[in-house]
């Protein structure tokens, strides 16, 4: 099954349609097509997942596109960050797959039930298998409040050491602002990495103006010059984690279905600290 958003995949319908002549079911995620209005054409599905037998999962940056595997000459490297979750963590994934696709499902017979063949029930020998404590957080425009970047915020303010961010777009909020504000004149490294060029340009200018009003606050901002950069990760301190499908912008904290994996492993933290 694949569930993608209709506008950013605009002209790949064929691609879904031979998806469909396979064997497979393809569907646009919530769309007019399931009497939702056009005034909320600006809500995309901006989730990246994929799940492989409630067991294995993945879920990050990565679109699927030519330009994610750095084949277009614009971009040069494409720098990104996706996670692969193995074990009943993936079950949560699979879980937020399943709600996505039964909202947009038109006919009863697209939806998908919740029987114990996708979710087993898990005693707490199942649980602990694991060698790393992960939570896994969706959030979007259905949700009241930005419960995403109040979890963010929550996970940088925890910080005595530092706050190392890569975001593709930043343009940030009050809140947002305020709290690196906080962290930075707390005597935390804060440091943004963002790209050197853009994919967007009029969103770039905007990025650029906002990493130009944060070094005035004390936050250290700098670009990765090696192609187009599109992770979106933080790491605090030693211990803290998150990699996922949000944003530093307006557009990810209010408008975009997204999904992070905030992943309190020490070893963890090491190899993405070593990454950035």
């Amino acid at each position: 099954r694949v569930l993608y958003d209709a506008w950013g995949s605009f002209g790949a319908s064929k691609s879904g349609n031979q998806l469909t002549e396979a064997g497979g079911d393809v569907l646009p995620f919530i769309t007019s097509r399931n009497m939702i209005s056009r005034n909320r054409i600006n809500y995309h599905l901006h989730r990246k997942i994929v799940v492989i037998d409630g067991v294995t999962s993945w879920t990050g940056g990565f679109n699927v596109g030519d330009q994610y595997l750095g084949r277009k000459k614009k971009f040069g490297y494409w720098r990104d960050t996706h996670l692969r979750l193995v074990g009943s963590a993936s079950l949560l994934l699979q879980e937020r797959f399943v709600m996505d696709w039964n909202a947009s499902a038109v006919k009863e017979e697209e939806l998908i039930s919740f029987d114990e063949k996708l979710f087993p029930d898990l005693d707490e020998n199942d649980i602990s298998k694991g060698d790393m404590a992960v939570q896994v957080v969706s959030d979007g425009p259905d949700n009241d409040e930005p419960y995403m970047r109040n979890g963010l915020v929550r996970l940088m303010m925890l910080a005595r050491k530092r706050v190392w961010i890569q975001t593709p777009y930043l343009i940030p909020d009050e809140a947002m602002i305020a709290a690196w504000q906080i962290l930075a004149s707390s005597g935390v490294d804060l440091r943004i990495m963002i790209p050197c060029m853009p994919d967007h340009p009029f969103i770039y200018r905007a990025t650029q103006w906002y990493a130009n009003q944060l070094v005035k606050i004390g936050v250290k901002v700098y670009t990765y010059n090696n192609g187009f950069m599109h992770a979106k990760t933080i790491i605090v301190d030693d211990k803290y984690a998150t990699v996922g499908s949000v944003n530093q912008d307006y557009r990810s904290y209010d408008l975009n279905f997204e999904d992070n994996v905030f992943v309190y492993d020490r070893a963890f933290n090491k190899e993405m600290s070593g990454q950035f």
